[in-house]
């Protein structure tokens, strides 16, 4: 009976040495998937920083893009300006020049009647 109890015990040990393989095998695949899990949200949170950043970095140049176009527009409209100004002054010019003329000639006519009636 001895022996059959030995052969139990041991069977037993055979059967607790197989559990304790069974969960340190477990505990290690636990771990792994522990350190797997944790570098996949690692690399997650990077690539949402990355993206981030893409974001950030397309909604900046977008604004630099309209901040270029709203001053090539207002040099547009300047420089429009500026020849609109321009013309009217030369307009003005010439109509002075043309009012200048006319009183010279109007001058001149009245001086020719003053000496015609002399």
């Amino acid at each position: 009976m001895m022996r059959r109890r030995q052969m139990l015990t041991r069977a037993e040990e055979e059967r607790l040495r197989a559990e304790n393989r069974r969960k340190d095998y477990q505990r290690v695949d636990h771990m792994k998937m522990v350190a797997q899990d944790k570098l996949l949200r690692a690399n997650m949170a990077c690539e949402d920083r990355v993206e981030k950043k893409r974001f950030s970095r397309r909604i900046q140049q977008e604004a630099q893009e309209r901040e270029i176009n709203d001053r090539i527009i207002a040099a547009a409209q300047e420089r429009e300006l500026r020849e609109k100004q321009i013309e009217q002054e030369e307009r003005l010019a010439k109509e002075l020049e043309k009012l200048k003329w006319e009183s010279q000639k109007d001058e001149r006519m009245r001086q020719q009647i003053r000496e015609n009636r002399i």
